[in-house]
């Protein structure tokens, strides 16, 4: 109203955050879930049951599954029970600090202000998106390719000139 014109503001963080927050519901959004087989071997001996898993633990090859399962039937003299367990492979997830915090606590024994600070420095060193976007979902409503095209053509502006 009152003759100003719509726009849109932006900093050197929000640009590739955005940009991040787009390419991984993308990728979300184009998930096409897999199956995995996870060999498990069964072994009774003296009355005492054995559960060995594969060293690889899964495999989305149902060929190599296949073969697993043939090569490990007959190798044993003790009764001899093979599962394959097919599980999916779950979809990626968003963005979430709190994930982060929680993992950096618990296998790297780290507090959140350190956590915190590499984040930082791995973000200003270009390896991971910006690390205290909380963007996990967008409204079904919401078009990342038309939030980003003023930005290009802004960006643009200057090399046509």
């Amino acid at each position: 109203k009152g003759g100003l014109k719509p726009s849109i503001t932006y900093g050197p963080c929000q640009t590739p955050a955005l940009g991040f927050c787009v390419a991984r519901q993308e990728e979300i959004d184009s998930f096409q879930p897999q199956k995995l087989w996870s060999p498990v071997l069964n072994v009774e001996v003296s009355g005492c049951q054995l559960q060995f898993e594969w060293e690889h633990s899964e495999t989305q090859d149902p060929t190599a599954a296949e073969a697993i399962r043939k090569a490990l039937q007959g190798t044993t003299s003790a009764p001899l029970a093979l599962s394959m367990k097919e599980e999916p492979l779950p979809r990626p997830v968003g963005l979430n600090t709190v994930s982060l915090l929680r993992a950096a606590s618990n296998a790297l024994n780290l507090g959140p202000k350190q956590t915190m600070k590499v984040a930082e420095e791995l973000y200003s060193s270009g390896l991971i998106s910006y690390p205290r976007t909380e963007t996990s979902r967008y409204h079904s409503t919401f078009d990342p390719r038309a939030s980003l095209r003023p930005l290009a053509a802004s960006a643009a502006a200057p090399l046509l000139s």
